[in-house]
């Protein structure tokens, strides 16, 4: 997952539509690491947060399936939230570190002033 902290995802839906996200957290549960990605140039607050499974396609390219089990996306979502609390109540918010520029208006990151958290 190191390779994609810093990266803007285009997720592309099986009716064609592109949005752009950003990995925001590796969240564990029951084994598996499900990784939380946050909707991009989008207004900030209206974000979609998606719960997801990386894997490799036949051809080696990364790809991500959203979970559809409710019971798995409510505990990764309390997992998320209780890391992001924990770390900004210890003063350790990694998401507060300065954040590489992915060129999307209106993500956060450098184009109105504010960074993402």
């Amino acid at each position: 997952m190191e390779q994609i902290e810093q990266s803007v995802l285009r997720l592309t839906t099986p009716e064609g539509e592109e949005y752009s996200f950003r990995y925001a957290a590796g969240i564990p549960h029951k084994g598996v690491t499900y990784a939380v990605l946050i909707q991009t140039g989008v207004e900030r607050g209206k974000e979609q947060l998606l719960v997801t499974r990386a894997f490799t396609d036949e051809e080696g390219a990364l790809g991500f399936e959203i979970v559809d089990d409710e019971s798995v996306v409510e505990a990764v979502f309390e997992g998320y939230v209780g890391s992001v609390l924990g770390s900004a109540m210890a003063g350790n918010d990694e998401n507060a570190e300065e954040h590489e520029c992915c060129h999307e208006d209106g993500c956060g990151c450098c184009h109105d002033g504010q960074k993402l958290h």
